[in-house]
């Protein structure tokens, strides 16, 4: 073989080994292209659901938003009409000078009749003498929370001869 052939040969060669880096050079792009072309529609897809989702859950945000606004301003209308009743027919009880007072106190004492458990460490109470309201000589109004939740429970009572006073729940709800 000729020097001049032998150089041919190396060339071509070459060129062959050339021609098969581009080649592979080539295949190694079309391989990312498409993996990264497959990944980006997968992330897609997975971002078009946690936006779908993130949507759906500002909906049932302004849905409960207009519910408790409603509910805030039917409480309000419940509130003034409590406020614009007559108030009680004094109650006579013997040795309690101040008997709607006293039924506030008593009630303030029994955290026991809350049939709801406090929330984030706190303990359902009635903390406000002016919320709990004395409807009657049969029935008291009155409004519970723990400091991050509460609600209202509608109690029946029956004051013994002793001062003792027997205390039942006939319905409540929490709000939260």
């Amino acid at each position: 073989m000729t020097q001049k052939n032998y150089l041919n040969l190396i060339k071509k060669e070459i060129s062959i080994k050339v021609y098969l880096i581009i080649f592979a050079s080539m295949m190694i792009g079309l391989f990312f292209f498409i993996f990264f072309a497959y990944t980006s529609n997968k992330f897609n897809d997975k971002e078009k659901i946690l936006i779908n989702e993130i949507n759906n859950l500002e909906k049932q945000y302004q849905f409960s938003q207009t519910t408790i606004d409603q509910l805030n301003k039917k409480n309000a209308k419940l509130e003034q009409a409590l406020q614009s009743c007559p108030c009680p027919p004094v109650l006579k009880i013997n040795n309690i000078d101040d008997p709607i007072r006293y039924l506030k106190k008593d009630l303030m004492k029994r955290k026991n009749l809350i049939p709801y458990k406090g929330v984030l460490g706190g303990t359902m109470g009635f903390y406000d003498e002016n919320n709990i309201h004395v409807l009657n000589r049969r029935w008291v109004y009155a409004h519970f929370e723990d400091g991050h939740i509460g609600g209202q429970i509608l109690l029946e009572y029956d004051i013994l001869k002793d001062g003792k006073i027997n205390w039942k729940v006939i319905d409540a709800f929490k709000i939260k």
